[in-house]
């Protein structure tokens, strides 16, 4: 190998003066690093064991916390790096519960800074870390413990950024709270906390949130939120010279559990999810926060929400909420007994559109509420039903006076309606309070489609509604109440137009009573114009009405009562409507009709009175009172009366007959009462008396001249007579039982003979009457001129009694002699007995 070849072998004295430099070297390093260790060690004694430093450490972590800062013991450590250890170390706040308690508390030094005699941590951590703290604003973060913590950050200098680091268990849930990032103080010696600027992400993990509120056992809130699982990132940033501290994030509550007060308890609900998008402002020094446009996702819809609430001093500027596609089926399940909290028991379903505002201060909050229901489904019962796709909008402006008091003003707009009303003084614990409402006059047209119990019929017209509302309002129907209603060219009627038409009504409702005056419109054909009212409350209600009508179709307005109250007939005896159109079609089956009809009607103790009942009917005047008592069964009623001047021709050919019957003008009094209705038991059970007085009438329906004319003697009678077969007066009393019309004083007088008679007339039409005819003496003679003497000289006497026997259907009667007085009669004419044949009657 050549000479200088990288290769070659070093000569021995070169290798030993080169391994003795080498050593050399390394001692001195060795001891030299001794030295400066050991130099370390002795300054890192001296100084992290100095009272001095260790009372500044303490003064700077209370000055950089703003906290109280105790501890129970110190450490020094020397490896790896020089540590000052706290124990037992605690943090207090003199102005918040917040304690914040470790198991040891380290300060790592770099060992260049303590050889230069520096005592700067370039690190600080903590194990063990127990914090324990309450944020009132957040509901479930009222008490917030952090356990098992460990607290990391980096060197705390001045004018750098200082890295943290911090995770730990919460509520028994391991590492569900994890917080990194870093923050930059200007200055130790005074912490501003504009000059401070960070940025911090925290990330959580089924961090359980749960409400440690508590509330009066006899007097519990509204809502008490009772916990959930956080979940979701979130950033907070601040700049430096500014005193707001920026935040966003993601995230999502699961299983939101929580009470709503539902009347005398506590109603538990459906836990459910919340999924957030949150943005938002925190100001320290004005204890403002803003929440920017903000979102969250709730199993009945999602809000939207923007806004600034001032936590120190309860203020609200403003607070925007917007839900959107609200189901309001689904809240039910979320809020249990809203269908109580609501006036009215309402069923609804679909989607709402919310959008509410919040100003003012918890004392005195201000809240706007604009609501949109056209998606809606609502029902209320039989009254009133609103389909999907109607527009149905709402608006509430309202005051809430120190969180118990709520007063405002409301409106509603449906089709052609406006109502407005307010709320005065509502007690949101007792739900006590004041409520009315005014409407426009707007048009029905087409609501029996909203209307459920109307919508077989069509109604029409205009409305306008007054109302007023005090007391409990949760219980509407157990409150004072004032109602005005006023409609105008209503109608009401069926699909064959019968009902009521060209209504003009007004109503007035208050607790004692329910009025209604000079209420004008058509029953069928016929103008009519009513008076009610209902005074009394429960049991103790009075009612009267007053009906009048110059013309009156009782066959049509009937028609009309019975097409708009069809549906109610369970609530009338089986048959009565049938029963009643019978009686009145028999009264006046052509159509006719009464005039001057005016009828005074109470109800007391739920039975109904009649006190008078005027009507000209069949040329003459009907006056009638009465009772019908519907709280038996079956029903019982009684009623008397008078008709006076009545056309019996004219009655008894109403079917459109054109027979002769009487003639004459007829007085009928009558007292009838029973019980049921229909044929059978008004046949069983009606029973009554009267009397009937008919003048200047003829027999037009039979010929009892004629019949007497039949026997021999008589041949001649009718063409003696002036006007065969009239009469001056018929009179008789009559009694009505089992069925039959019965008289014993059937009395007919007239110029040419006089009938004393008795009998029977049944409800199925069968005449029963027997007859006694008497002559006046001066007719006698003409006839009987051998027996003349005897009767010139009797004027006050009667030829008779000829006994006639009428039977069979009364408008077509069997009449004929008896044969057996017949008979007998003409035995004394044959022998001469003159006075035999001679009655003396009392006709006065």
């Amino acid at each position: 190998m050549t000479e200088g070849s990288v290769f070659a072998n070093p000569s021995p004295v070169g290798k030993t003066k080169t391994w003795k430099k080498g050593f050399r070297f390394f001692l001195f390093l060795f001891f030299a690093l001794l030295i400066y260790f050991g130099f370390v060690w002795f300054q890192a004694n001296r100084l992290l064991r100095s009272e001095k430093n260790q009372k500044h450490f303490i003064e700077k972590i209370q000055l950089v916390s703003g906290g109280g800062f105790t501890h129970e013991g110190l450490k020094v450590g020397f490896s790896p790096n020089p540590t000052l250890t706290f124990l037992n170390p605690k943090l207090t706040f003199a102005d918040h519960p917040t304690v914040i308690e470790s198991e040891k508390l380290c300060l790592d030094f770099n060992i260049i800074s303590i050889a230069w005699g520096r005592t700067e941590p370039s690190e600080v951590y903590a194990f063990g870390v127990k914090l324990h703290t309450s944020i009132p604003a957040f509901p479930g973060l009222e008490e917030f413990q952090l356990q098992n913590a460990v607290l990391k950050t980096g060197a705390i200098r001045s004018g750098l950024a200082i890295p943290v680091q911090m995770s730990g268990d919460v509520g028994g849930q391991p590492q569900a709270f994890d917080m990194k990032g870093h923050f930059f103080i200007p200055s130790l010696e005074r912490l501003e906390w504009e000059q401070v600027s960070m940025r911090l992400l925290f990330n959580f993990k089924d961090l359980p949130i749960a409400s440690a509120a508590t509330h009066a056992p006899d007097r519990p809130p509204f809502f008490i939120f009772k916990g959930g699982f956080l979940n979701g990132s979130f950033e907070t940033k601040k700049q430096q010279g500014s005193g707001e501290l920026d935040f966003t994030g993601t995230g999502k509550v699961r299983k939101v559990s929580y009470e709503i007060h539902n009347e005398k308890d506590m109603a538990v609900p459906l836990a459910f999810d919340v999924e957030m998008d949150l943005s938002g402002v925190w100001n320290a020094a004005a204890e403002e926060l803003k929440i920017n446009k903000s979102q969250f996702q709730l199993p009945f819809g999602s809000l939207e929400t923007n806004g600034s609430l001032k936590l120190g001093t309860g203020e609200i500027p403003s607070f925007y909420f917007s839900a959107k596609d609200l189901v309001l089926e689904k809240m039910v399940a979320y809020w249990p007994g809203i269908e109580n909290v609501l006036p009215f028991k309402i069923g609804f379903s679909g989607a709402s559109q919310w959008i509410l505002n919040l100003e003012g201060t918890l004392d005195h909050l201000r809240i706007h509420l604009n609501v949109d229901f056209k998606q809606a489904l609502f029902t209320y019962g039989q009254y009133f039903t609103k389909p999907k796709d109607i527009p149905l909008t709402a608006t509430f402006d309202y005051l809430i006076r120190k969180g118990s008091t709520l007063s405002g003003d409301f409106s509603v707009r449906f089709q052609e309606m406006s109502l407005k009303g307010n709320l005065t003084d509502l007690d949101m614990g007792t739900g006590t309070g004041q409520l009315n409402l005014l409407t426009n006059k707007f048009s029905v047209s087409g609501w029996e489609s909203y209307i459920p119990m109307l919508q077989d019929f069509k109604i029409d017209g205009d409305a306008k509604i007054l109302a007023n509302w005090k007391g409990d309002l949760r219980a509407l129907e157990k409150t004072d109440k004032i109602f005005h209603i006023t409609i105008e060219k209503g109608s009401w009627t069926d699909a064959d137009g019968k009902g009521i038409r060209n209504a003009d009504l007004s109503l007035d409702y208050s607790p004692l009573m329910l009025e209604g005056r000079q209420m004008k419109f058509d029953l069928g054909k016929s103008p009519v114009v009513a008076d009610l009212k209902i005074a009394g409350t429960g049991e103790q209600k009075e009612s009267f009405f007053h009906l009048s009508a110059g013309e009156l179709n009782l066959n049509d307005a009937w028609d009309s009562v019975r097409a708009l109250f069809r549906s109610k007939t369970g609530a009338f005896p089986e048959g009565f409507w049938d029963d009643i159109k019978t009686a009145i079609h028999g009264l006046f089956p052509s159509g006719q009709t009464v005039q001057n009809f005016s009828v005074d009607i109470s109800n007391t103790d739920r039975i109904w009175n009649i006190s008078k009942l005027h009507a000209q009917v069949y040329g003459g005047v009907l006056d009638l009172s009465g009772w019908v008592d519907p709280t038996t069964q079956p029903v019982q009623y009684q009623s008397e009366g008078e008709i006076k001047g009545l056309n019996l021709d004219l009655f008894l050919n109403r079917a459109g007959l054109e027979k002769q019957w009487f003639g004459g003008s007829t007085i009928l009094k009558f007292s009838v009462d029973g019980s049921g209705w229909g044929r059978d038991a008004w046949t069983s059970s009606l029973k009554g008396r009267g009397q009937l007085n008919l003048t200047e009438g003829r027999f037009g329906f039979m010929d009892p001249v004629g019949a007497l004319s039949s026997i021999e003697p008589l041949s001649s009678l009718a063409s003696r007579m002036k006007s065969p077969n009239s009469f001056n007066e018929l009179d008789f009393n009559w009694v009505l039982s089992g069925g039959k019309v019965e008289t014993e004083d059937f009395l007919v007088k007239s110029s040419d003979y006089v009938v004393d008679g008795e009998g029977t007339l049944g409800f199925d039409g069968l005449l029963n009457l027997r007859w006694d005819m008497y002559l006046p003496t001066s007719l006698a003679a003409e006839i009987f001129p051998g027996m003349a003497e005897t009767f010139h000289r009797e004027t006050r006497a009667h030829l008779g009694p000829i006994t006639l026997l009428i039977s069979g259907l009364a408008d077509s009667p069997h009449i004929k002699p008896d044969p057996a007085r017949a008979e007998e009669l003409m035995q004394m004419i044959r022998e001469g007995k003159a006075r035999s044949l001679l009655r003396e009657l009392v006709l006065d």
